[in-house]
């Protein structure tokens, strides 16, 4: 159980990143269609 704990917490984690780097991207567009 503890490498599926780990393993779980290192695809949260991926989740995490991709969510604030597309975030990112999405406030980007935003500032350049709304100028």
């Amino acid at each position: 159980m503890a490498s599926a704990r780990k393993r779980l917490e290192q695809i949260l984690f991926g989740l995490y990143i991709v969510a604030g780097a597309v975030g990112m991207m999405m406030e980007a567009i935003a500032q350049v269609v709304g100028r």
